[in-house]
């Protein structure tokens, strides 16, 4: 499952209205996955604040299906808008303002959204230096969803989705293409979804729009409020702004702008107004099919599904292959991973492409009976042909030496992507710079289990000359082990074991003898879970320790591995010692060793007593060693 998914059913699954499989799948990515369950973490305490402030939050971006129903309504509409309204929540009074004298906007809004059954977005894109027009239309009964921008156009009445991609030789597209895929095999939504604000404002802008502080109210009337949020300053101080209208009349968005500018020029690439309960014309309501054009289905598979043949898996005519290429002494583990549709060989060539994400979090590699867990490098390459480097690293590399694994279990999520273009970027001189982008058609999620009967050598010998195998640096590869065990729950594994008869056990266990434990939490109770930690307190406070100590050792590995590091200078490797320390200092408070953090703030303090250039974080070490606080946390109000 991937993050654009996850984070667009955070809210459900932070006010506990996700059901038992959906929760299962969200807890297995949540526990791996450092930037969402940041991203759950900020969406909480946005909730919290919101409650505070005696304000309800809005719904988990689908701002027009407010109506019973609106389960069922495909969230690319909800995304299509989320964008516009998110910038109108924003009206929503300050806990300190007197709400009595103004109405809430946000009930306003609702309200206003509820009305609305059809509306249409027009306007342009700046693709290759032209205005390309861009038209969104929109039906929530009976539902429909059209977007075209040039000659590139999405369909869906929910029950299918159908893409038209003119003939682009530069995009490797020698014929116009016509893909039909079922919205429940999307990854994401279409091109409209990406561009405005879904990214920002729907994945995580539940979350961070309000309290990043980077969306703000820069000029209203009597008639109209406008909002703008700074997405980034790029090289040469370009920015970029979302730039939003919200109608006080009737509380609608009424228009959209990407707006680029720094002291040289201002300049928009992409513009839309917005008008709504409009008649959608007969070309739009019906399903799009130019004459000339592959047609090719991917609702239903092609023949009988493969559930396993070998090393290759089959559904919807995609085919994927996965298998070991070679292990080394350290026990790091390389797999190269393949794609087809229908006869065709998925490579950087070709019209489509293969996309694969391995899952976060550890997979289980097996020496006799010993398991041991491995950690995806987050380092992949694809060399000439096509193929998918993905390498793999024992968790602890003390656990594989002399050992290393004869099986090993792999899960990935894999989709065919094709090359589409989006809105221009623009450098500092206002010049245009095009943009290319890949789409997924569809996302497939795959298991194997594979065996290794592989001697042990270099990875480089077992690749193409010139080809190096994708192994990240010591020091990063420690980093990656910090992060696991700081972030992850997988502790609850083992205290399960310790504290659970087997006979509940051997329910969650794979054919490997892993506790699978995301089912155990999804099909247990919560309240009995709960009482389960309550009563064996000591038990799970050691397991999460055990975590904790792992996180330490890790990142002082890390600091450790810092002269090592080449093509850096001094002076870079003395300020990411400075700030790896108060990394350390903030991980041994977690673990609750106060001597550890006050020893390593200490160091720190008098490290960077004499430099200014670390005046800020000199002054963030001594307010953390004052209080026992990390500076993030409340009651820091900054360095003085």
């Amino acid at each position: 499952m991937h993050c654009e998914a996850v984070r667009d059913a955070l809210l459900d699954f932070a006010n506990g209205e996700t059901g038992p499989a959906r929760a299962w799948t969200l807890r297995h990515h949540l526990a791996h996955c450092t930037a969402c369950m940041e991203e759950l973490a900020a969406l909480r305490r946005l909730t919290s604040t919101l409650r505070r402030a005696d304000v309800v939050p809005p719904e988990p971006a689908v701002p027009f299906a407010l109506s019973p129903r609106r389960a069922q309504v495909p969230r690319v509409f909800a995304a299509a808008t989320a964008s516009l309204l998110v910038a109108a929540l924003l009206l929503l009074p300050a806990p300190n303002q007197n709400r009595r004298a103004s109405p809430n906007p946000g009930a306003a809004i609702a309200a206003a959204l509820d009305r609305v059954n059809t509306w249409h977005f027009s306007g342009w894109k700046l693709i290759d230096g032209k205005q390309i027009p861009w038209d969104v239309w929109g039906r929530r009964t009976p539902w429909l969803y059209y977007e075209r921008v040039g000659d590139t156009v999405s369909w869906s009445d929910g029950k299918r989705r159908l893409r038209v991609f003119a003939p682009n030789t530069t995009l490797k597209r020698p014929l116009g293409l016509v893909i039909q895929t079922a919205p429940d095999q999307e990854d994401h939504g279409v091109s409209f979804l990406y561009d405005p604000a879904y990214q920002n404002c729907v994945n995580s802008g539940q979350a961070s729009v309000f309290t990043d502080g980077f969306t703000k109210l820069y000029a209203q009337t009597t008639a109209v409020a406008s909002f703008r949020r700074q997405n980034f300053t790029g090289m040469g101080g370009v920015n970029e702004n979302k730039l939003y209208t919200i109608s006080k009349r009737d509380w609608l968005p009424t228009t959209y702008q990407l707006h680029f500018d720094n002291r040289r020029f201002a300049r928009d690439t992409e513009y839309l107004q917005v008008h709504y309960d409009v008649d959608l014309p007969d070309d739009v309501a019906q399903p799009p099919s130019p004459d000339g054009y592959v047609h090719v289905d991917f609702m239903h598979p092609r023949g009988a599904s493969i559930a396993a043949a070998g090393s290759v898996f089959e559904n919807h005519g995609f085919r994927v292959q996965a298998e070991p290429a070679g292990v080394d002494r350290g026990g790091n583990v390389l797999i190269v991973v393949r794609g087809w549709l229908g006869g065709n060989r998925l490579t950087p060539d070709s019209t489509f492409s293969l996309n694969v994400s391995p899952f976060n979090g550890p997979v289980s590699g097996r020496h006799r009976e010993q398991k041991i867990p491995y950690l995806y490098a987050s380092n992949s390459s694809v060399p000439p042909g096509g193929d998918v480097l993905l390498p793999y690293v024992p968790l602890e590399p003390s656990e594989v030496a002399g050992a290393p694994p004869d099986t090993f279990r792999l899960s990935l999520s894999a989709s065919p992507q094709v090359q589409v273009q989006a809105s221009d970027q623009l450098n500092a001189n206002g010049g245009v710079q095009p943009v290319t982008r890949a789409e997924s058609l569809f996302t497939e999620d795959f298991h194997w289990r594979l065996s290794l009967p592989l001697p042990v050598r270099d990875l480089a010998a077992v690749l193409p000359v010139g080809v190096r195998p994708p192994l990240p640096s010591e020091r990063d590869l420690d980093d990656q082990r910090r992060i696991y065990y700081n972030l992850s729950y997988d502790f609850q594994a083992t205290f399960y074991e310790k504290v659970l008869p087997e006979t509940i056990l051997r329910k969650f266990r794979d054919p490997d003898g892993w506790l699978n434990y995301y089912h155990l939490n999804a099909d247990v109770p919560l309240s009995h879970l709960n009482a389960i930690q309550k009563k064996h307190a000591a038990e799970y406070k050691a397991a999460e320790q055990n975590f904790r100590r792992r996180a330490i050792y890790w990142q002082e590995r890390k600091i450790a591995a810092l002269p090592r590091m080449r093509a850096t200078s001094p002076r870079e490797r003395y300020l990411r010692e400075r700030d790896d320390t108060f990394l350390l200092a903030k991980l041994y408070q977690m673990a609750g060793d106060t001597t550890g953090m006050r020893r390593t703030l200490r160091r720190l303090i008098a490290d960077t007593r004499t430099d200014t250039s670390l005046g800020v974080l000199h002054r963030q070490a001594q307010y953390m060693l004052r209080t026992g606080q990390f500076p993030t946390d409340a009651g820091y109000k900054g360095p003085s």
